[in-house]
């Protein structure tokens, strides 16, 4: 089985959002969840998820926008160096990890990345796999809906 690590930009998508989307995803592989979080931020894990995972507080004196990037940045290339993990996944809408991913890749590693909303399809030249998890979010939710009408179905034929 594969090792994996996944890298979430809190800033970026919301995890709590995706929690069960990116579990089910992944679950074939040995995989490690990283969340960059800000403090702020903090209040929308539940305290399970904050035991299961592990969160990096990205807090700069600064307030900048991009002390989860860097963060997340570094936490890979320390990964990298470990030679612990064979796929790395992105969960972010942030393109500057382009860069990150042709690193990754340059080991002889698989990068994946992970989005909310519309990209540029030149991605999945650059990824190894992409997710649109805003569009695996709509089929899940289509699939609970048909599967509750199938149920509502299945009760009224019995009455």
């Amino acid at each position: 089985m594969k090792n994996c690590v996944v890298y979430i930009d809190h800033d970026n998508i919301k995890f709590s959002k995706y929690d069960k989307i990116i579990c089910e995803l992944f679950k074939s592989y040995n995989t490690t969840i990283k969340i960059f979080i800000n403090e702020n931020e903090l209040k929308y894990i539940d305290n399970i998820n904050k035991l299961k995972y592990n969160l990096f507080l990205c807090n700069s004196p600064a307030k900048t926008k991009n002390s989860a990037d860097i963060s997340l940045t570094i936490e890979c290339m320390k990964d990298i160096c470990s030679n612990k993990y064979d796929i790395f996944i992105i969960i972010s809408n942030d393109t500057d990890f382009i860069p990150l991913c042709k690193e990754i890749k340059s080991k002889n590693k698989e990068c994946y990345l992970c989005f909310d909303g519309n990209f540029n399809s030149y991605l999945n030249e650059i990824y190894d796999k992409t997710y649109n998890l805003s569009h695996l979010l709509k089929l899940e939710n289509d699939k609970k809906q048909k599967d509750l009408d199938t149920q509502k179905q299945k009760d009224l034929d019995t009455q």
